[in-house]
């Protein structure tokens, strides 16, 4: 449960880094439109970097940045209580037939995805090491990294039918 709770901490720590850069977004905006009031007095190459921060200020890129980092924060959070889960899952299975059917078919099928293609996925996972840990999950423990990683690895844009219990 500690885990958990820490897991939590770090996604309330990241949101709070979000909304600082939102505040501090806001505080820049109203920065342009104090210099804007006292435009006139300004020389040329100085109001040719105004209105870089003026473009800076009406542009799309802020906010897609802001919508785009509270995605992956919370993309993150469900990662890691998923982790989380299919550790405590693991370590109470005394075999593969233990763990939910979607979630035995998702590691399948994962696994059955790196076996035909294995440049897809990191350099960190050793071909002759899945099929040896994915021999010994089907028969006795689940015990490796790599059964984890096949359990909670999605492509992105994660979606709420692809979190599988």
């Amino acid at each position: 449960m500690k885990r958990l709770f820490e897991r939590y901490i770090v996604f309330l720590k990241r949101l709070s880094e979000i909304k600082e850069y939102i505040d501090n977004t806001i505080l820049q905006n109203d920065l342009i439109d104090s210099i804007e009031k006292k435009i006139e007095n300004i020389e040329n190459a100085e109001t040719e970097y105004f209105r870089y921060l003026k473009g800076l200020k009406s542009s799309t890129i802020q906010y897609n940045a802001v919508i785009i980092s509270v995605y992956a924060c919370f993309e993150n959070f469900v990662d890691a209580l998923t982790a989380e889960y299919c550790n405590l899952m693991f370590q109470d299975a005394t075999s593969f037939a233990d763990i939910p059917g979607r979630l035995r078919k998702k590691i399948q099928l994962k696994i059955g995805e790196y076996l035909t293609n294995p440049h897809r996925f990191p350099d960190e996972i050793k071909l002759e090491q899945t099929v040896k840990d994915y021999s010994s999950m089907l028969y006795s423990n689940l015990s490796s990294p790599v059964d984890l990683y096949f359990a909670i690895n999605h492509g992105g844009n994660l979606k709420s039918s692809e979190i599988v219990t």
